[in-house]
């Protein structure tokens, strides 16, 4: 997306400041309140929906959200191609599928695909539009920065569940094939059904627990590679860390949220998972203290694109 483009979009999402009650003294719509607020990040969540999905930078969420869908869809292929899983042509039932399901959401589709996807999604809310030396378009229109850091996390959001909830809902469609006959009553029945809304859920949690991490990363206007290389790392061991320190991460309250828990193995740490109840709203607590922090942080934000 070009600069006169985004410059357009500012300027439409800042345009109802001005006509709701003028430009006060500090730059910023003087009057309107919640209303106008909610109408300016309305304007840069349509703004940044439209980056986030339809840009050339949204190829990376995409391929993300595709992997776990063409395995799933080759794995099926294979099974069907070469008569069922033995010698008697035997298909997987759904209650096997979904142990299968558990392994791939649990280590492909959570820990790779939904955490990079909202590092590429969200690092580039801020430092995408330092790269394309877009952000003064922003920073100059008559917008608090608040309701700027806002709109851009509502739409960096909305766009990744997209991507994701199409990715989880079309990798659980394909469980249905191994039951042509079945898949119907499978479909609105448990566990699909129950299971395939928990899983959505789980990808909703998981989009604004790694969304305000990386929101505030970008905000924080450093090298964003150590940081996300580091998170990782913690992520992807954390079945090996003591109890206590499993609770610092994100994906702790995302496993205990899962149906289907996986059996880890010797070598791994048990954990109490958490209950339902306290993992979504730590979860939720989590992203709005990174996202207050976020709009906070963006008052000292400033145009030096030389510093890149």
């Amino acid at each position: 997306m070009n600069g006169a483009a985004i410059a357009t979009g500012a300027d439409t999402a800042a345009g109802d400041g001005r006509a709701a009650g003028g430009i006060g003294p500090d730059g910023f719509a003087s009057t309107g309140g919640a209303a106008l607020w909610g109408r300016q990040v309305g304007g840069i969540v349509r703004l940044e929906l439209g980056k986030v999905l339809f840009s050339r930078r949204a190829l990376i969420g995409w391929g993300l959200a595709a992997a776990p869908v063409l395995l799933l869809g080759t794995r099926m292929l294979a099974i069907l191609l070469f008569g069922g899983l033995d010698e008697a042509g035997r298909l997987p039932t759904i209650i096997e599928e979904e142990q299968v399901y558990a392994q791939v959401y649990q280590t492909l589709i959570m820990r790779l695909c939904l955490y990079f996807g909202c590092a590429a999604i969200f690092l580039g809310l801020i430092r995408g539009e330092v790269n394309d030396r877009a952000l003064h378009y922003y920073l100059l229109a008559p917008l608090k920065r608040e309701v700027l850091i806002a709109g851009k996390f509502v739409g960096g959001l909305v766009g990744a569940f997209t991507l994701f909830s199409l990715s989880t809902l079309l990798t659980r469609l394909l469980m249905l094939a191994f039951a042509p006959a079945d898949a119907a009553r499978a479909m609105f029945s448990a566990p699909w059904l129950t299971h395939t809304l928990m899983y959505l859920g789980i990808t909703f949690l998981a989009c604004l627990g790694y969304g305000a991490v990386f929101l505030a990363v970008g905000v924080a206007r450093v090298n964003p590679i150590i940081p996300t290389l580091i998170l990782f790392g913690l992520e992807s061991v954390n079945i090996f860390l003591p109890a206590v320190l499993k609770q610092l991460s994100v994906v702790y309250y995302l496993t205990s949220l899962c149906p289907v828990p996986l059996d880890l193995g010797p070598i791994a740490i048990v954990a109490t998972p958490v209950a339902a109840p306290v993992a979504i709203l730590g979860l939720i607590a989590l992203a709005g203290a990174l996202l207050a922090w976020s709009m906070r942080r963006s008052r000292r934000l400033e145009v030096d694109y030389g510093e890149e």
